[in-house]
């Protein structure tokens, strides 16, 4: 089981004089896609990255699973979650494979084991390991690039996968491409997973629920047909503007 409980959530980056984020409650259910969305600074981020560990509540607790992350080991809970940033954030230096390979390694697997793990990881995300395991970062598309990001996150079997903008720095084509591929990817292995976008568009067309973050808090949750039939608030209204005159605008063209 991976699911997550955030409870009574609140971090201040002041000392305390404001909060970023407060009195946060959120559950993301075992294999789900819940996005995170909001504008730049709502505490998307903040939120992610205290999933892993990686920023630690000044009130309240993250459980995985039912344990709560302060109690765990923080490398080991790291390595049981799958991270993926916007641009991969390959290392330079290192082949495709040795990229894929890092946790393996890191968890000490057997090379035969970390090898057929690589190959097996690369045609999921459809990269011929033939054609792409000895390539370099430099040497890969951006597309090519995120596919051996997402990849790198899942090759230690992880519990969840925490995703942020992933697909934020790709061309439209490319990113169409990827958010279709991780869907079916996420489907096939029932993989928690928690996505921040500021993109609404994206998170209507991904998730199977959508917590959107105003004011340091949760200004609604629901899934995405929720969201577009009963937005909570005038900002919440406001965001669905540009997915619903893109939305109009096709239908017109199609049937024009």
């Amino acid at each position: 089981m991976s699911e997550v409980a955030i409870t009574g959530f609140a971090k201040s980056f002041d000392g305390g004089e404001s909060f970023a984020l407060e009195g946060i409650d959120l559950v993301v259910n075992d294999g789900e896609i819940l996005v995170l969305l909001g504008s730049s600074g709502s505490g998307k981020t903040t939120l992610l990255r205290a999933i892993n560990g990686l920023i630690q509540p000044d009130a309240g607790r993250v459980t995985v699973g039912g344990d709560d992350i302060a109690t765990l080991d923080a490398t080991a809970l790291r390595r049981t979650i799958g991270y993926v940033i916007q641009g991969a954030a390959l290392f330079p230096h290192m082949t495709v494979a040795e990229n894929v390979g890092i946790v393996p390694n890191l968890r000490e697997w057997p090379p035969e084991r970390t090898a057929a793990r690589v190959d097996e990881l690369l045609q999921l995300v459809q990269l011929e390991p033939d054609d792409y395991r000895d390539r370099m970062p430099a040497e890969l598309s951006g597309g090519q690039a995120q596919r051996v990001g997402v990849a790198r996150a899942l090759a230690a079997e992880p519990c969840m996968m925490l995703m942020d903008e992933p697909f934020g720095a790709l061309d439209p084509v490319t990113r169409v491409q990827l958010q279709d591929e991780f869907k079916n990817l996420q489907r096939s292995l029932s993989l928690t997973t928690v996505l921040v976008t500021h993109d609404m568009t994206e998170a209507l067309l991904l998730a199977d629920r959508i917590a959107i973050l105003a004011s340091g808090d949760v200004a609604q949750i629901g899934t995405p047909a929720e969201i577009l039939n009963r937005p909570a608030s005038a900002y919440i209204e406001e965001l669905l503007t540009t997915p619903r005159r893109q939305a109009a605008e096709l239908k017109g063209l199609f049937t024009s």
